[in-house]
């Protein structure tokens, strides 16, 4: 999917297959593999994404030539405890 049509909120991975300056785009934190959201919409089409906690104003067209993987979120925190053999809970 592009970026351009990626949901609002959501991580979302970039694929190492776009199109584009790749040196442009690890400059701006934006290499294949890195995790992105998009934040809201921008003027003419384009979208602020956020990496981390740098957001970045991207241009429609740029938009258009960056390929995302939806990232599937965790259900279950690693190595949380069900409870069970848990010892007394202090008031």
């Amino acid at each position: 999917m592009r970026l351009s049509d990626a949901p609002f909120a959501t991580p979302l991975r970039l694929s190492p297959h776009t199109v584009g300056d790749p040196l442009r785009m690890r400059e701006l934190g934006l290499g294949a593999g890195a995790l992105v959201e998009v934040a809201h919409r921008a003027g003419f089409g384009g979208r602020v994404v956020t990496v981390g906690p740098t957001r970045i104003a991207l241009d429609h067209v740029t938009c258009t030539r960056l390929d995302v993987v939806l990232v599937a979120s965790p259900t279950h925190a690693a190595g949380a405890s069900t409870g069970a053999g848990a010892g007394p809970v202090a008031p």
